[in-house]
């Protein structure tokens, strides 16, 4: 998600609407299906809510589920990768308060939001070990494929 207006129109009016691109948090988000609408942080997240924060090497938006609350950071996470993060808590702009599925609002005190955040958290060692399974899956199926079948 990346867009120079959103950190103006989060201080201008409080919120942002946009539709989410890529994968990282499929299956609750999917890539250009669902529209999110974004918060201004006014104080800390907990775990469980989705984070807006901003890459420091790529300028990139980011949103992904923090599974862990520190002193000065998140230990944050897509709920479709491998890899935690450690963001700063000032590097976070914004959390997600709720989502468009087609023309279906989802609240963030949805039951079904609640839930899939207890249980996105609970499983999260779990899902990034398949998460890894699959990664590795792919590049030797990769690798089968270069052999079976070279570029000439």
């Amino acid at each position: 998600m990346i867009d120079n207006g959103l950190e103006q129109e989060l201080l201008a009016h409080g919120e942002y609407m946009s539709t989410t691109v890529g994968r990282s948090m499929w299956p609750l988000l999917r890539n250009r299906r669902e529209s999110v609408v974004i918060r201004a942080v006014n104080g800390d997240l907990g775990s469980g809510d989705v984070a807006l924060y901003r890459q420091p090497h790529t300028n990139a938006y980011v949103l992904h589920r923090v599974l862990e609350v520190k002193e000065d950071c998140y230990i944050i996470a897509g709920d479709n990768c491998s890899v935690l993060e450690c963001v700063p808590k000032s590097r976070v702009i914004g959390y997600m308060d709720g989502f468009y599925r087609g023309e279906k609002w989802i609240p963030p005190e949805s039951r079904f939001l609640r839930a899939y955040a207890r249980v996105s958290v609970a499983i999260s060692p779990l899902r990034r070990r398949l998460v890894r399974l699959r990664e590795r899956a792919w590049a030797l199926g990769s690798r089968v494929k270069r052999k079976i079948f070279p570029k000439k």
